[in-house]
């Protein structure tokens, strides 16, 4: 009998590995998620710009987006059973929480801009973004096996991206095209709902139905044994510490790459097309990073990403000096941009990958969803003051701020695999790739 249960069990995680659907799901998911983001960040700017909104004025945007790192609070909900129609499982959560959206980006179309209530819904939609993000990427983990961890992480993000630059790209096309930000979001509300049909029936979506967090704890915050326990590992602080200042650099660029582009020059059908372009550059920075996990480990790999992304911050802090002089062409600010896009490709799948290998014991969601919350803290804190550096101190001072704000978490890779747990898990999976060398 002990013969026949571990022959089923190698049969399955045979079967499991060798199908590859769930990353399609999981480059889907992340799709519908950058169709969010977009609507909720980056097209809320670049309608602020054309309303002659400064870079400062629009700080309050994110300092409404550090609402997106504290999801860890409501994330242990979602371990909840929950069944919602013929729905069950982690896809109960995604529909309801895309319900959400999809109401929240209809209703901006019809309020009026930048009042309480159009602030209001934005708020909600933030709330509701950071809920479905959480979602995902608990489902990375549940939707394939440790031997594809890295290519999960890198479909997923991937789709993100492509989400973002098709909502970009059509957004800057149809406003330059004469059409209002109203209608815009109209549109997209549409699409969206196009979304929520497909998670609903398509069969590609139906592992999320089984997939389900640990079950509700019998005593009064019992969800947080999982994170309590996990702070007694070796050097668990030294682990936050490094999720929370991995990517300060693109929380210094992010919230202000549109306006800079823009101010540089560049027209919206031309930054639509560079964002195609870098589009093209995450996903090969993406890809790249998930061989690099696989064949150099994850030491290397976050290493080369803060160093590859720093040289590309560089490289933006040169184009902001000398852009528009004769002998600063065009076509280096997009050659600029587009490798810190594939840089950033590269860091993000890194660091996303990482909080996989950081996840101890059970409750993973409420573990991945604290870890998620501190790698984008550090970045909306800073964000929250992006505006005003750029606008008192200029484009350079913010490339040049930003250029240098990977060298902290640099400096404590060595102590964070020689010094942590994280170095005795990382040995730990074997048959994986994944072994730091």
């Amino acid at each position: 009998m002990f013969f026949i249960n571990r022959t089923q069990r190698d049969s399955n995680t045979r079967e499991k590995n060798s199908h590859w659907w769930p990353l399609l799901a999981l480059f889907l998911l992340g799709l519908i998620g950058g169709i969010i983001y977009d609507t909720g960040d980056v097209l809320i700017r670049l309608w602020s710009r054309d309303m002659g909104v400064l870079p400062k004025q629009l700080d309050w945007l994110n300092g409404i987006e550090i609402l997106h790192p504290l999801k860890f609070l409501w994330a242990p909900l979602f371990s909840v059973a929950l069944a919602f129609g013929p729905w069950t499982g982690r896809r109960a959560w995604i529909l309801m929480v895309l319900g959400l959206v999809v109401c929240t980006v209809v209703g901006i179309s019809y309020t009026p801009v930048f009042g309480l209530t159009f602030l209001a819904i934005l708020l909600v939609m933030t709330m509701a973004r950071a809920s479905y993000d959480a979602l995902i990427i608990a489902s990375q983990m549940d939707a394939v096996s440790k031997s594809l961890w890295g290519w999960s992480e890198n479909s997923c993000v991937t789709g993100y991206r492509v989400g973002i630059m098709l909502t970009s790209n059509l957004a800057l096309r149809a406003s330059a095209g004469g059409f209002s930000w109203e209608t815009i979001y109209l549109c997209i509300g549409l699409i969206l709902i196009a979304c929520f049909l497909l998670v609903a029936y398509s069969p590609l979506f139906r592992f999320l139905n089984t997939t389900q967090s640990a079950p509700t704890p019998s005593k009064p915050l019992g969800f947080l044994a999982s994170i309590t326990q996990w702070f007694h590992l070796p050097g668990s602080m030294a682990v936050l510490i490094f999720l929370t200042i991995y990517r300060l650099q693109d929380g210094w660029i992010d919230p202000q790459r549109e306006y800079f582009l823009l101010d540089s020059g560049l027209t919206k059908i031309h930054l639509a097309h560079l964002k195609t372009l870098g589009l093209c550059g995450t996903i090969a920075g993406g890809f790249a990073a998930g061989a690099c996990i696989r064949y150099l480990g994850y030491r290397r790999a976050l290493t080369l990403g803060l160093m590859v992304h720093g040289c590309a911050g560089g490289l933006l802090y040169l184009s902001s000096l000398y852009s528009g002089l004769p002998w600063w062409p065009e076509s280096l600010l997009k050659m600029a941009y587009c490798l810190e896009q594939t840089t950033k490709g590269w860091s993000t799948i890194t660091i996303f990958s990482f909080q996989l290998l950081c996840c101890q014991g059970g409750n993973i969601m409420t573990q991945l969803a604290l870890f998620s919350a501190l790698s984008d803290l550090g970045i909306k804190i800073i964000s929250a003051r992006s505006g005003w550096l750029a606008q008192e101190f200029g484009w350079p001072t913010l490339m040049g701020v930003a250029a240098v704000s990977g060298l902290p978490a640099l400096c404590l890779i060595p102590y964070l695999f020689s010094r942590t747990f994280i170095r005795e898990k990382t040995l730990s999976i074997q048959g994986d790739s994944m072994i730091d060398p």
